[in-house]
């Protein structure tokens, strides 16, 4: 395949992963963080933990740190 063969693919999976994590972002501030604000200080720091702790996983870092990074590759490239 030519570059030209791959943009479209590529271009597709970078939009779809800003999307997720845009999704993501809102669920969270939407959401997660009202829960969060409702529960007694210490009760909050326990979920906040157990969120941290389930939410890195190799999936979550793939599309986290892996559009940016195609992104800025594929500025670069311009």
């Amino acid at each position: 395949m030519t570059l030209d063969e791959l943009l479209f693919p590529l271009t597709f999976l970078a939009v779809l992963g800003c999307g997720l994590m845009a999704g993501l972002f809102f669920v969270f501030s939407n959401s997660v963080m009202k829960v969060l604000a409702r529960l007694h200080p210490e009760s909050g720091i326990a979920a906040m933990q157990s969120i941290n702790i389930v939410i890195i996983n190799p999936l979550f870092l793939t599309v986290f740190l892996g559009i940016p990074l195609y992104k800025l590759n594929s500025l670069a490239g311009i």
